[in-house]
């Protein structure tokens, strides 16, 4: 072999070598890394993914919570998944299950008739029929295992519109994870030949309780105890919801006192100042065909009847609740083509047509009361 053939074979032999070692190279050492490198990535996109969704949820769920703190005590509220005096030996869960159930629904509609009847309703008028649930719309734990299992009931009742505001408050107090899905009053219509009582109101409801996999085993319907008292929304110490009453949506007329049996003398029966001034509003600015002076007129959109007429001279500007508590007592110092000024406790006030006098005493945001300013007055002439 001569020098160059010498030559040529070295070289072709360091070149496959350093070819050889770098498919070597590609194939074990750049390629895994580089598959590796994308499963990381993949999977911590995948993990990113998952946070965020666990996020989502645990922001969904204090939302819940915020809107229906009752539901942190889903454990105690639930109907028992189980009845633990019931286990017994010989019978199968499958069997066992379908007679707890049927046994719930017979607490539950005993539970309904007796809420019913209770706040109002004749016993004679209420009937309560079970409902079939689809059971293919309940979400799964691992394996079949439904989250919760449904009791669905169809309930009818006749009465009068306190029994059904009566019985709506206390179904929703009630320590129980139930709901109300669809829900109708209408009045009474006649059954055969019998005209119904001026005032009956026919209720129809579907309800809906669930029975949560997890919660508390018990015997009986209602739970013995529960942590803290729920919370009923909304939770605005100041609603009455008894209110209703006094101004019947389905003849016009009263069902009884606002207040129940309060004394409507008391000052526990005085409204709220908001429910009643938010609907008195200014209707019209107006001068006299014989140029005496402005006038103007406001209507209270919660107590109908007259309008209230107000003037230089009719200046005195008294608005009352339904119990006559007096809400308002003011003076009006100036009408003209704009606006409305009247004085309430050495404070000054504008009001504009389309104006209600809630809004012009107190701001909406802030719920801080708004009287003009000095500047203000002395634009209009007005010396405090």
């Amino acid at each position: 072999m001569t020098r160059r053939e010498k030559v040529m074979a070295t070289t072709l032999i360091v070149v496959m070598s350093v070819m050889g070692g770098g498919m070597l190279f590609h194939l074990f050492v750049y390629q895994p890394i580089s598959e590796a490198r994308e499963q990381l990535k993949d999977e911590r996109e995948k993990n990113q993914t998952a946070q965020n969704n666990l996020a989502d949820a645990e922001a969904q769920i204090t939302n819940i919570l915020h809107r229906n703190p009752r539901l942190s005590q889903w454990q105690k509220i639930s109907l028992p998944p189980r009845n633990p005096e019931a286990k017994t030996a010989g019978v199968t869960l499958e069997e066992q299950r379908k007679s707890h159930e049927t046994r719930l629904q017979n607490l539950y509609d005993e539970y309904l008739t007796t809420l019913l009847t209770k706040n109002g309703f004749p016993s004679e008028s209420i009937v309560i029929t079970p409902r079939a649930v689809d059971r293919r719309a309940v979400p799964k734990l691992r394996g079949d295992e439904p989250v919760y299992s449904k009791l669905a009931f169809g309930v009818e009742a006749h009465g009068d519109l306190r029994a059904v505001v009566d019985s709506l408050r206390a179904f929703h107090k009630a320590n129980l994870l139930h709901s109300i899905r669809n829900l109708t009053v209408s009045l009474a219509q006649p059954r055969g030949r019998v005209a119904p009582q001026a005032g009956a109101i026919d209720l129809s409801m579907q309800i809906e309780a669930l029975m949560v996999n997890g919660a508390e085993e018990r015997k009986d319907l209602l739970p013995e105890k529960i942590s803290y008292p729920l919370h009923v929304l909304p939770r605005d110490p100041e609603r009455v919801y008894d209110a209703m009453l006094a101004r019947n949506i389905f003849t016009g007329g009263t069902s009884g006192s606002p207040y129940g049996d309060e004394d409507p003398k008391s000052a526990k029966a005085k409204e709220n100042k908001k429910d009643v001034l938010s609907f008195v509003k200014l209707t019209m600015l107006c001068r006299d065909t014989d140029k005496r002076g402005w006038y103007a007129t406001l209507y209270d959109q919660g107590k109908g009847g007259d309008e209230i007429l107000l003037s230089r001279l009719w200046n005195e500007l008294k608005i009352s609740d339904h119990s006559q508590n007096t809400l308002l007592d003011a003076k009006v110092v100036l009408i003209d083509e704009k606006q409305l000024i009247f004085k309430v406790d050495g404070k000054y006030y504008r009001m504009q047509c389309g104006d209600f006098v809630y809004d012009a005493l107190y701001d909406k945001d802030k719920g801080t009361e708004k009287p003009l300013r000095k500047e203000e007055l002395k634009e209009l002439g007005i010396q405090p």
